[in-house]
């Protein structure tokens, strides 16, 4: 006789986590990272019920969820969810067959503007402020939304920097929004003169850090055979805004001086 497909809202414990694994006759390969992930999302008590269901077949093997019950089992965190139980193997092919929803889709549900420059400067200012500049520190959507209600005021250097850097193609309008906004917290007026001239490239002394910075950052763009990370170009940033503010002169960037530790890494004075 075949079962009927039972749906509930329950509260998941690492016990019945652990339960349900043990008993998994299909153990699919497991990504550590987005099992950290989640964990660290139990962990600060971000997790929310929004409907996504842990899916069990009538053998008891779990067909959706099992990062989620990892994550439960590390964090020792219980969660609340919606079970389905007793659904057939077939329906296994069907699962997760859309794209999943990024924090830039969220964003923009919500009706934000530039939401790719946004979310990348968020990514910036949130490992700048952490000290994690150097990483691949991976930010949740929850943890985005978060440091947009902590630096509501990127939105207008997401919209400076899309309307002033949308003709250089050596500087992503997202360095240039992360940036310019965290300068601007030192100083908005010394920012605002600071970047006008970085971007457009009028009225720089010769030996300016500004223009040395500048025409780098050019000659890279134009050459296929230099590579320079977000990261570094942000870094390059941060150095010549503090020359710029004790109004020293420079000649040139050497690249191979550059930090490779997030715990080195400069701030801007």
């Amino acid at each position: 006789m075949t079962k009927k497909v039972e749906t509930a809202i329950i509260k998941a414990t690492p016990t019945m986590c652990t339960a349900w694994l043990e008993k998994n006759e299909d153990n699919r390969p497991l990504k550590q990272n987005w099992i950290n992930s989640l964990a660290q999302t139990m962990l600060r008590k971000e997790w929310d019920f929004n409907g996504e269901s842990l899916k069990i077949d009538v053998a008891g093997n779990v067909l959706d969820g099992q990062h989620r019950m990892w994550a439960c089992v590390e964090s020792k965190v219980p969660f609340k969810t919606l079970i389905v139980l007793n659904l057939p193997r077939s329906v296994f092919d069907t699962i997760d067959a859309g794209e999943v929803r990024t924090a830039a889709d969220i964003l923009s549900i919500r009706k934000e503007v530039d939401v790719a420059i946004l979310v990348a400067a968020l990514k910036h200012i949130g490992r700048y402020y952490t000290s994690t500049m150097m990483t691949m520190y991976k930010f949740t959507t929850v943890q985005v939304e978060t440091l947009l209600e902590q630096h509501p005021d990127i939105r207008h250097y997401a919209r400076l920097s899309t309307h002033k850097a949308n003709k250089n193609r050596w500087v992503a309008p997202s360095i240039v929004a992360t940036c310019w906004y965290l300068a601007s917290r030192k100083n908005k007026e010394e920012a605002n003169k600071f970047f006008t001239a970085f971007l457009t490239g009028i009225d720089i002394p010769g030996e300016s850090p500004i223009l040395v910075l500048r025409n780098k950052l050019i000659d890279i763009s134009a050459s296929p055979l230099l590579m320079l990370s977000a990261t570094h170009r942000i870094q390059l940033i941060i150095l010549t805004w503090n020359l710029w503010r004790k109004e020293k002169t420079i000649k040139h960037f050497r690249l191979s001086t550059l930090n490779v530790s997030s715990e080195d890494f400069p701030s801007f004075k």
